[in-house]
């Protein structure tokens, strides 16, 4: 809870503009938002026929890991919506921290991440750009 509570203060502390032309409902970042359990679902199917440990998890793993994936298409519509992609690097950092006290590796997250940048939908534009940020700064810090 104090690590949330600092990323908040530090948002607070240094606040951004909305940029010109954004208006407070992005409908495109909301259909993201909308549609990322079915996102989750394609990139799990995909990084399960590439990473071992994926295909033998238990319902209840793969259902956590669905969720994480979900998350990652979320904060990647809030990082793009407020042009600012340490919302997105803030998260997988935390993630990577709460997934290695489950004994899932960095490694783990960042083939869930790069299936989700594999998708044809999250490619390109701000979205393709906020996770080629999330899985360069995973991949600096292996």
């Amino acid at each position: 809870m104090t690590v949330a509570l600092e990323i908040r203060r530090g948002w607070e502390s240094t606040p951004r503009p909305i940029s010109p032309g954004r208006t407070l409902v992005n409908e495109r970042l909301a259909t993201l938002n909308t549609r990322s359990s079915e996102f989750a679902a394609r990139a799990f199917r995909d990084v399960s026929t590439r990473v071992a440990t994926f295909a033998s998890y238990t319902s209840r793993e793969g259902e956590r890991s669905h969720e994480d994936l979900a998350y990652m298409v979320r904060f990647a519509a809030a990082a793009a919506y407020v042009d600012d992609a340490v919302v997105v690097t803030d998260f997988l950092s935390w993630l990577v921290d709460l997934m290695g006290s489950r004994e899932v590796t960095k490694e783990a997250v960042l083939a869930g991440l790069e299936s989700l940048r594999a998708i044809p939908e999250l490619r390109g534009g701000d979205i393709g750009a906020i996770f080629d940020t999330g899985v360069a700064c995973l991949a600096e810090s292996a």
